[in-house]
């Protein structure tokens, strides 16, 4: 392997002038992207002298590539080699190498990685240090490569110069950058091939798979009746521990919405209880949650039921007696509400989305579709809301019904999103301040591709999460599963310690909108819909579950 080394000259176009819209939005979700900022050591190189390089990379083909660049320019040319002067060939640039390129190298597996600082505004990795790596044929194409990789942030500094250097052993040996032109200012990064590509999102999983679809005695029927389609149930632990409510839609997503109560922590369910006439009405899939009045203390249930417009009921004694379903607003949307999250000074933060048919008397549908993820937030205890603001929209994948997961420390909320075009995995985002502002949506590892996420935190500190198998590739695809794993896989996007299948859907992917709760005695009851029967209408069951119980069956191998 060789390398043709080009001091190169400041030129090209702006890339303010080149990157469009649909470049923005390619470069923010449809390329994949992994974060490396927690791997490999950087360290500061005091007293180097040792001149950093702008690299051209040796092609098969006889030719090589050169960088012409500035701060937020970058232009690659192709030199093909020849009896005469060099043939210059300009490569259309993708939008994933827009910004300051600083190095260009062949990686040992033949494939080409480029060293930048990518100054897009929009891009969820700005104003980062990004290895951009793909085949040769991408480069040349203008296409969007295989993946990117986050290294870390510049802060205010912007790299000057920059270098990848590569043994013959296959190992990225060094990453060196040289902040605003100071020459002691630099960086080295240890990066092994196995832990970038450890990272890639892919369409599969080797987790560990315990199966309770036939082998389980803690399945208990909540509800069942025969012809008539019941699903997507919610379910709320009252503060006694042991009162879990319950409602859920007569059809697919929509219908009269039916309520029941366990009293026992979902041993038993009661019959069918009374609710107001017109939740006869609700269009939806109902979704229950527990809320405070910052000002009073008082506790209280909201039902919602979504589609224009959104509406709420209210119970103020426990469930005991509700209100009828009243519009939350002259809006509405889809899966109303994904999660109500109390946030640290009192007020109440909910998160749905839309595909532009609801969320306005007016509203119509793009063509291409595009999903647009909204928050509002109540600021009585869930009796009034915000107007919602759109915290992402895109076209090339459909990023919808949020699931929430809060950090151990409090201080991160992550919301885990079904990716609905089927063309990609799962997707996550984080917030740092409470909802204000969300980090660009990554990628999730397939052991976590699902729809209709929801979590709880074992008296261990680890997640189980259960949700409907979409994975592109897996042996449960269609099938009721949860997840077990930890924060830190979450945000490393590692793939977690093991899956489990609670329950065999006989039915290719109507299943599973669970709801989750812990007891106080560790177990966790999860309960959802599903075609259960073969040839049979879904309905309604749980699953009485506890980590021990899963750790004993993982570590039999069943």
């Amino acid at each position: 392997m060789s390398l043709i080394v080009f001091l190169a000259s400041a030129s090209g176009t702006s890339s303010e002038e080149t990157v469009r819209a649909e470049h923005l939005d390619r470069r923010t979700v449809d390329l994949p992207w992994i974060d490396l900022s927690d791997i490999g050591e950087w360290r500061e190189e005091q007293g180097k002298t040792g001149s950093l390089h702008k690299a051209a990379a040796a092609l098969s083909d006889d030719s090589v590539i050169r960088i012409d660049s500035a701060p937020g320019e970058s232009t690659f040319i192709r030199h093909r080699q020849g009896a005469g002067q060099p043939e210059a060939i300009s490569i259309e640039q993708c939008a994933a190498l827009q910004g300051t390129v600083l190095d260009i190298s062949e990686l040992p597996d033949e494939s080409i990685g480029v060293l930048l600082h990518d100054t897009i505004e929009g891009s969820p990795t700005f104003n980062d240090l990004v290895l951009w790596v793909g085949s040769k044929d991408d480069l040349l194409a203008g296409k969007e490569g295989h993946f990117t990789a986050r290294l870390g942030s510049c802060g205010e500094n912007h790299p000057m110069r920059g270098e990848i250097t590569v043994n013959p052993g296959g190992k990225v040996t060094g990453i060196r950058v040289d902040l605003d032109g100071q020459t002691p200012n630099r960086f080295r990064c240890m990066l092994l091939p196995e832990e970038i590509h450890a990272r890639i999102p892919r369409r599969g999983h080797d987790l560990p798979l315990i199966d309770l679809d036939t082998e389980h005695d803690g399945h208990v029927v909540v509800d069942r009746e025969s012809g008539q389609y019941l699903g997507h149930p919610t379910t709320v632990l009252l503060e006694d521990g042991k009162t879990i409510l319950c409602v859920y839609p007569k059809g697919h997503g929509k219908g009269g919405v039916v309520y029941k109560r366990s009293e026992d922590g979902g041993l038993n369910w009661s019959d069918r209880l009374p609710t107001p006439e017109n939740w006869k009405t609700s269009r939806e899939v109902p979704t229950l949650h527990r809320v405070i009045d910052p000002e009073t203390g008082k506790k209280r249930l909201i039902m919602w039921s979504g589609l224009y417009p959104a509406r709420t009921a209210v119970s103020d004694d426990d469930g005991q007696t509700w209100s009828p379903l009243q519009p939350a607003g002259d809006w509405g949307g889809i899966v109303v509400m994904g999660f109500v999250e109390r946030l640290n000074d009192g007020r109440y933060l909910a998160m749905f989305h839309d595909d532009g048919r609801f969320i306005g008397p007016a509203s119509q549908q793009t063509k291409p579709v595009t999903f647009t993820m909204y928050k509002t937030f109540s600021e009585d205890g869930g009796l009034s809301w915000s107007t919602p603001e759109a915290v992402w929209s895109g076209q090339d994948v459909h990023l919808c019904e949020p699931g929430v997961i809060r950090s151990p420390d409090g201080g991160t909320l992550a919301i885990l999103l079904r990716e609905n075009s089927r063309r990609r995995n799962s997707y996550v985002m984080f917030s740092e301040d409470e909802g204000a502002s969300w980090s660009a949506p990554r990628e999730l590892p397939a052991s976590l591709t699902g729809d209709r996420h929801t979590g709880v935190y074992a008296p261990d500190g680890r997640l189980f999460i259960s949700f409907r198998d979409t994975t592109h590739d897996s042996p449960t695809k269609g099938d009721w599963v949860a997840w077990v794993g930890t924060w830190e896989d979450l945000v490393r996007g590692q793939q977690g310690q093991y899956r489990v299948r609670l329950k065999d859907n006989k039915h290719r992917w109507d299943t599973a909108y669970p709801g989750v709760v812990l007891l106080p005695d560790g177990t966790i009851v999860t309960t959802t819909y599903g075609h259960w029967d073969e040839g049979e209408s879904p309905y309604i069951r749980s699953v009485r579950l506890t980590m021990q119980e899963l750790d004993d069956r993982a570590s039999r191998g069943k």
